[in-house]
């Protein structure tokens, strides 16, 4: 399973997703980058709303939504 994270700090979406349905690249509800790996190790996230890798501790980061 892959989880999605959106890249945008106001927004809250998540989403968890088998690797078979498809790497969505867009948040749905704002249109900003989904992140689905750890900028830090390039290893899948494997839990869903994570602030932090849970494989190297990389932080995962957000950018503020200037729209």
């Amino acid at each position: 399973m892959y989880h999605f994270i959106c890249s945008n700090l106001d927004c809250s979406f998540t989403k968890k997703a088998p690797v078979e349905s498809g790497r969505e690249k867009f948040c749905p509800e704002c249109g900003y980058d989904l992140i689905w790996k750890c900028q830090a190790c390039d290893k899948p996230l494997r839990n869903e709303g994570a602030k932090f890798c849970s494989l190297c501790k990389g932080e995962i980061k957000k950018q503020r939504n200037n729209h």
